[in-house]
Parts: C-alpha cells; structure tokens; sequence
C-alpha cells in the first residue's frame, strides 16, 4: 500500500485550508503538518475507503 497523499480523496476546507475533508468518511484532518503526515496516516487507517 502507498503511503502518499491522494489529492483527490479529500476536499480543502473552504473557511481554512489547513484542514481536509476526508470524502469517504467527511471527518477534518488537518493538512498542514510535515508532508502532510497526518493526512497520509488518515488515508493509510480509514474504514471507509473502498479497497
């Protein structure tokens, strides 16, 4: 399994774009740390990702 960011599971957040919304399970996960790490993990661990 990849651990890098896919751009298009996740929608910015429009009132602040340090935050992501993921679009399978529409929890917050913020965006702007190291290499979007927080990101990765949540892409790597959500139940609600076909696959």
């Amino acid at each position: 399994m990849s651990q890098e960011w896919r751009p298009e599971e996740y929608t910015l957040d429009e009132d602040d774009p340090r935050w992501g919304i993921c679009n399978h399970c529409k929890k917050k996960v913020f965006v702007g740390g190291k290499n979007k790490s927080d990101l990765v993990r949540h892409q790597t661990e959500c139940e609600y990702r076909d696959g």
